[in-house]
């Protein structure tokens, strides 16, 4: 399948010659549901806003169906865009919200009428037509704002935040319905969140970025299992990490030696050298307690229990060990230790990624 929409060495920023991102390519399938994701101010919003024709492209391409975007005004681009603030207009019902760029378009009245019944059933608000945003909650109001995105049919659809105003409880079931919505009508469609739950379970691929540059592109079991930068492997939750040293490598993993812990073994991400050092990282719910010590031959690091925290489902142990300090995930019908209890935190190689300390930003 051709490229949909596409960026070419984009350069944006609200003043000339200052990059909030640069050198940004990236091409996006028609269909295809894309979200960026990244702290705040690494540049994912502002990229949505080039898209959308809101910030000119300093420098770079931008194309659409084939057709180049580069100077096209906003009001001339067929684009949906919601917002994470809603932008209803306040004193107009969720009819004549939905209808407004309808009868900008000078779309026929009975043809009004039916487009935007068929954009409130599908988004649940079927008879809500009558009501003013005042008299929704405020996922209703969510659900009117992508109702009147989608409603005048656009060939691209982008979504800035959308959910994150919305209790924990409301924002998977919204999801869950965007995600139906976009299947049905098979709008491309751009997503940016700071969320990675959201952007894993949304998406057909992911852009991790940080500080204006793409760190990795994946389908989100790439991006959760194979992270390809530290930065990446943190923001996606690989929050455990300690020093070591490569003393062998071994196909795709390295042997490694680290202060006060046996032989540790790990999946090379970046083609560490012997005799560099880098940074292993490992996720807290990939982890392993012991009472004892297992076979000599699987990794291990003496640990002491510092904190235990129930979540429910799992319980999390802060723990000490003589290289640093880390944070486990247990079942909680696992999770029989106790705060002071001496356990053998166990690192099986299929859990530890190793990133060489080369300069890369975190």
């Amino acid at each position: 399948m051709s490229s949909f929409l596409e960026l070419s060495q984009a350069a944006i920023g609200y003043k000339k010659d200052e990059y909030i991102v640069e050198d940004l390519n990236l091409s996006v399938k028609e269909g295809e549901l894309i979200s960026f994701l990244g702290p705040s101010g690494c540049g994912k919003t502002t990229v949505l806003r080039a898209i959308a024709g809101f910030v000119d492209l300093q420098k770079g391409k931008l194309s659409i169906a084939g057709r180049d975007y580069t100077k096209v005004a906003a009001n001339k681009r067929n684009i949906g865009m919601v917002f994470q603030s809603y932008a209803l207009f306040p004193h107009l019902s969720v009819f004549e919200n939905v209808a407004f760029g309808l009868r900008l378009r000078r779309v026929e009245k009975l043809q009004i009428k039916t487009r935007v019944d068929e954009a409130l059933a599908m988004v649940g608000l079927t008879g809500f037509d009558g009501r003013l945003p005042s008299q929704l909650s405020g996922g209703q109001q969510q659900r009117v704002a992508m109702a009147r995105a989608i409603v005048i049919e656009p060939q691209l659809l982008l979504l800035d935040e959308p959910l994150s105003n919305l209790d924990a409880k409301l924002r998977v079931e919204l999801r869950a319905e965007l995600k139906k919505v976009q299947r049905r009508l098979g709008v491309t469609m751009v997503y940016v969140t700071h969320d990675q739950e959201e952007a894993l379970a949304l998406s057909d691929r992911v852009v991790v970025m940080n500080a204006g540059k793409i760190e990795q592109i994946g389908k989100p079991e790439e991006i959760y299992q194979r992270p390809s930068t530290l930065f990446a492997a943190h923001f996606m939750g690989i929050s455990n990490h300690l020093e070591a040293k490569v003393i062998a490598k071994d196909g795709d993993y390295l042997r490694l030696a680290a202060a006060n812990a046996s032989e540790l073994i790990a999946r090379d991400a970046d083609d560490a050298k012997i005799g560099q050092s880098v940074t292993i990282t490992f996720r807290p719910s990939a982890a392993e307690l012991s009472a004892e010590k297992l076979r000599d031959d699987i990794p291990y690091l003496e640990a002491k229990i510092m904190i235990k925290t129930f979540k429910g489902e799992a319980v999390s142990y802060f723990i000490k060990t003589d290289v640093a300090e880390f944070e486990v995930e247990i079942p909680t019908e696992k999770a029989h230790y106790q705060e002071e209890d001496k356990v053998f935190l166990i690192l099986a190689k299929e859990i530890c990624i190793a990133f060489s300390n080369n300069g890369e930003k975190e």
